[in-house]
């Protein structure tokens, strides 16, 4: 799909309770991604050899795997989810309704309101 120019993208969703009960250990998630995206931008060799390890496969297949993963800082990845990753969320949820996967169509605000960066804004003031 990425090749076809589509978004492809690991997404965590979380309840509102969840994210109030559990809102520092959100923080060191996104904190320790936001470590290993360092790591990998200046040691990439490296990155693949303990992925290779912990997956018990070799580090070209580590490698192929991870292929064009990015994480961007956090002022670009807050811009990012609430233009390009909203619209294709929205893109998404609309084949979902057609599709009779969700009960109810949202609309483009409803799926701006459904995106919440505040964890990624705190991560970093922190």
């Amino acid at each position: 799909m990425a090749e076809q120019g589509a978004l492809t993208a690991n997404v965590t969703l979380v309840t509102n309770k969840f994210a109030q009960q559990h809102a520092e250990i959100l923080r060191q998630i996104l904190s320790t991604l936001g470590t290993a995206h360092t790591l990998y931008q200046q040691q990439p060799q490296k990155i693949y050899q303990l992925t290779a390890q912990q997956m018990n496969i070799t580090s070209n297949e580590a490698k192929q795997q991870i292929g064009t993963s990015s994480w961007l800082p956090s002022d670009q990845l807050v811009q990012f989810m609430n233009t390009e990753f909203a619209k294709q969320f929205y893109q998404t949820s609309q084949f979902m309704y057609q599709r009779q996967t969700l009960n109810s169509r949202p609309n483009r605000q409803q799926i701006q309101q459904f995106i919440d960066t505040q964890f990624i804004i705190e991560g970093k003031t922190r």
